[in-house]
């Protein structure tokens, strides 16, 4: 009768033993499966589903020679979900766990890109465009000869511009109300801090304007030879801006003129009276 037991206690381990190697994958070619079914998966564009397979695969196989491609791909999947956070949590754990791997520079380069895609519109903070603009300029300092630090540049190039626009429409909105001095400062820093973008041309504008109403006119002057001397836009342009302060110029000396004759006449009105 004990024999009968044991050998149906050792029956039921060994299908029990042989229920479980069925379900959990040991060998390497088992694992393989995985990230096999997660490249196909991400291909169709079903990336959640894709990241629990190469996710599986990791953890069956966390120092496999593939390791480090399933990792990358459970980035690309957050990215291409526009879930650019996760996706830079994902490629920091490429670069910080795979420092062997050929995806290293790529994977630097999605989390400067992941930065970049959450930088927001003008008018909104610019916390994130500011830390995009720290990593894309580490990335081409890190790798300056490769085809990404070409498009890393370009990114830069459109973010300095947001940044200087941000600035530009601040002191627009200053000189609107007829806060002159308030105007310029904010131009002021965008000049110097963004001088070579497509705004610079328009700051000195603003500037311009704002001294015409100060009637600092010969710090007017100054600012319209500047832009005078500009090749930032076309000559119908620069005409144009040109244009458009010598009237609102010839207003204001008008003004002045009209001033200075009520001046006189108020002068003559006191005088008659002693």
């Amino acid at each position: 009768m004990k024999k009968i037991v044991r050998l149906f206690l050792m029956t039921t381990v060994i299908l029990l033993l042989a229920n479980c190697a069925g379900k959990n994958p040991k060998t390497l070619e088992d694992t393989n499966i995985y990230y096999a079914q997660g490249e196909k998966k991400f291909e169709k564009g079903k990336y959640l589903q894709a990241i629990d397979d190469f996710r599986l695969y990791i953890l069956n196989n966390p120092g496999g020679q593939l390791a480090d491609d399933a990792q990358y791909y459970i980035g690309e999947s957050y990215y291409n979900r526009d879930e650019y956070l996760l996706a830079i949590a994902e490629f920091t754990q490429l670069v910080e766990r795979y420092k062997y791997s050929e995806l290293l520079v790529d994977g630097y380069f999605k989390i400067a890109m992941s930065y970049y895609e959450l930088s927001p519109k003008y008018q909104r903070d610019q916390s994130n465009t500011e830390k995009a603009l720290r990593q894309l300029q580490e990335f081409i300092d890190a790798y300056p000869n490769t085809n990404n630090a070409k498009i890393a540049q370009g990114k830069i190039d459109e973010l300095r511009t947001k940044l200087g626009r941000k600035l530009y429409e601040s002191g627009k909105i200053y000189r609107k109300m007829g806060h002159w001095d308030a105007a310029i400062i904010y131009q002021d820093d965008m000049l110097n801090s963004y001088y070579d973008t497509d705004f610079a041309i328009y700051a000195k504008y603003e500037k311009a304007y704002c001294y015409i109403k100060k009637r600092d006119f010969k710090k007017f002057e100054e600012v319209k030879e500047e832009i005078t001397d500009s090749d930032e836009i076309t000559t119908e342009e620069k005409t144009n801006l040109l244009q458009k302060l010598e009237k609102m110029l010839n207003r204001e000396l008008r003004k002045v003129e009209k001033e200075k004759r009520k001046e006189k006449d108020e002068e003559r009105r006191k005088n008659r009276w002693f």
